[in-house]
């Protein structure tokens, strides 16, 4: 999983490769992991690369985890938003 632009300051892109056709839930943690923003079960994802955008701008500056849940499979990364 890519996350770009990272730092990010208004709108950040989420880049996952998966191989089968299916549903996935995003979720961004702060850095004392509350949960801070999900999307659950609306987010399809097709075989090949896929790209979802998330708007940063109503989060404070600071470092984040993105996970993003794909049938069985987790992907996690970081990201730090600025001003």
């Amino acid at each position: 999983m890519k996350v770009f632009p990272n730092p990010a300051k208004t709108v950040t892109t989420i880049q996952v490769e998966v191989d089968c056709k299916c549903k996935a839930e995003i979720f961004l943690y702060n850095s004392f992991g509350k949960e801070v923003y999900r999307e659950e079960n609306i987010v399809l994802l097709h075989p090949g690369t896929n790209e979802y955008h998330i708007n940063c701008a109503p989060f404070s500056p600071g470092t984040y985890q993105f996970r993003l849940v794909a049938e069985k499979k987790v992907f996690t990364t970081n990201i730090v938003i600025k001003r």
